[in-house]
């Protein structure tokens, strides 16, 4: 299904339309043919098995992406994502949940710690789940019953996780779990995971989207390491970002080049 030689750079998966990345024909690389092909099935691919559609599968990896806060990423999924057959709107509401699940990650995160160091903030306990239908973290609840109106405020704007978007009830669980699990959030990976069940996962899609994160998590410090050795040999050819902006004309790369003039 997948081939590969060191001489071509045609690698492909089919199912995806998605070509190897650059960094596979790093020098030697190629050389260990049987760890490149591991590599492929394990961090490149999805299990065969796995029902996923292409189209979800890239809306869970831009998830992924947003979480590790890896724009290349972003950028690969939303472009597979629309050409999967997904609308902008889809693509928007990815990445509002993502990055409201990141958030609260950080959040509960940072509030344990505080607990752990005997810097406990406001005592109250409110009966928030019941009252608004949110699951948040006790953590979370704790700190924000203090205040009601940045209470409110906050409800307001992480509700978009647990409420009707662009994406079915499934896919959006689905995306919020993988976030969850590239942070190492418990309270996260719980929730979401059992509302991924009551909308409609599997065991099997669940444990797939937990597992993924071995994949893209390889993938992403595979990239990163080897962004050097692949595209910048000679450093007097590197390029930065803002020169493609200015080639491309956009208003980045304009603006930047003004300021430039100035130096």
């Amino acid at each position: 299904m997948r081939t590969h030689t060191k001489g071509s750079r045609s690698m492909q998966n089919k199912k995806s339309g998605m070509t190897a990345p650059p960094y596979l024909w790093a020098e030697g690389l190629l050389d260990d043919s049987e760890w490149v092909n591991s590599y492929i099935k394990s961090v490149l691919s999805w299990p065969e098995n796995c029902t996923l559609t292409t189209k979800e599968r890239h809306i869970i990896g831009l998830g992924k992406a947003i979480a590790y806060l890896w724009e290349p990423g972003v950028l690969i999924h939303i472009d597979q994502t629309l050409n999967s057959g997904a609308n902008l709107r889809e693509v928007n509401d990815t990445i509002r949940v993502s990055a409201i699940t990141a958030g609260l990650a950080d959040l509960d995160y940072v509030l344990q710690q505080l607990n752990s160091l005997g810097l406990n903030y406001a005592n109250q306990k409110k009966k928030t789940k019941d009252r608004y239908g949110i699951p948040l973290s006790k953590n979370i609840i704790t700190f924000l019953a203090s205040n009601q109106k940045l209470f409110e405020n906050f409800l307001n704007t992480v509700r978009i996780i647990f409420e009707k978007t662009a994406l079915e009830p499934r896919l959006q669980q689905l995306v919020c779990l993988a976030v969850s699990s590239v942070k190492g959030w418990k309270h996260g990976i719980r929730v979401h995971s059992k509302l991924a069940a009551k909308a409609g996962a599997t065991r099997e899609e669940i444990m797939h989207v937990v597992v993924s994160v071995f994949k893209t998590g390889v993938s992403t410090s595979m990239q990163v390491g080897f962004r050097y050795p692949c595209y910048t040999p000679d450093m007097s050819k590197y390029r930065l970002i803002y020169d493609s902006y200015a080639r491309s004309r956009s208003k980045a790369g304009v603006k930047q080049l003004e300021f430039e003039s100035l130096l």
